[in-house]
């Protein structure tokens, strides 16, 4: 993974710790907060999250 993108790995790994273990996403239901680092970003809206000419590589 880039190292500008490292602080996800750790979002992630802080997201899903909170949430424990779940064996279905609908038992868990609609998560209604985020991670600081990943709530900060601007609201996409479309199919696609990322566009493939946005990824730096």
């Amino acid at each position: 993974m880039p190292g500008e993108w490292s602080g996800y790995v750790r979002a992630n790994a802080d997201f899903f710790a909170d949430l424990g273990v779940t064996s279905s996403a609908r038992r868990a239901g609609k998560i209604d907060r985020d991670a600081p680092l990943v709530a900060q970003l601007p609201r996409r809206t479309g199919r696609a999250c990322w566009t493939p000419d946005q990824v730096k590589r």
